[in-house]
């Protein structure tokens, strides 16, 4: 039982992406990597539904994001933060 709860989680952090934004990235970049973030929040609600669980999204630190109308009302965003590190 142990093992295959082990290799459940293996196998779900091992098909998750990280996705990332930065206000020096363009939108037609493929956001999956710091070199190639997307630039804006409208970019990521584009593909927001295609987001599977596991994966994450990381905003370059210091960067001014906005959205104007979300395409989902009823839906949150979170973003959490991590000590010391540029992406968060």
């Amino acid at each position: 039982m142990g093992f295959a709860v082990l290799f459940t989680w293996s196998t779900i952090s091992a098909l998750a992406t990280t996705y990332y934004i930065s206000p020096t990235g363009s939108d037609a970049n493929s956001g999956t990597s710091q070199a190639q973030a997307w630039q804006t929040i409208g970019r990521l609600m584009q593909s927001i539904y295609s987001l599977q669980a596991g994966d994450a999204i990381r905003f370059e630190r210091g960067g001014t994001y906005g959205h104007q109308q979300p395409e989902d009302p009823s839906g949150r965003l979170w973003i959490g933060t991590a000590a010391g590190d540029q992406w968060q």
